[in-house]
């Protein structure tokens, strides 16, 4: 190994509290929220999905990962402002978007 490399860590420098800061600043919750609230049935101007949040936002589920490998399933949320607010308070070290489901989903 030369002088000026250095060992790759196994391990992440990411924190807490820098995740905290990611989720709080930068991470981009409108375009997601635009992105998975996608309609497959064509809208009328009135009908707009910028005014509109459907089935494929509210019925969808998410999923945090916590500290300590706690895993928390069928969540769902009315709007991005509600998601946001999860997000931030639980801190997750990873969230998965899952499917579409007939219903709201239910934390068990």
């Amino acid at each position: 190994m030369a002088s000026n490399d250095v060992p790759m860590s196994t391990e992440p420098n990411v924190t807490p509290e820098i995740m905290l800061a990611f989720y709080s600043r930068l991470y981009p919750f409108k375009s997601i929220f635009t992105w998975l609230s996608h309609s497959h049935v064509p809208s009328t101007a009135k009908d707009a999905p910028a005014t509109r949040i459907g089935p494929s936002w509210t019925n969808r589920e998410f999923a945090f990962t916590l500290k300590g490998d706690v895993y928390i399933r069928y969540n769902s949320f009315q709007d991005v402002e509600e998601f946001k607010k999860q997000v931030i308070k639980l801190n997750p070290e990873r969230f998965e978007v899952g499917a579409i489901y007939n219903a709201k989903v239910r934390p068990v």
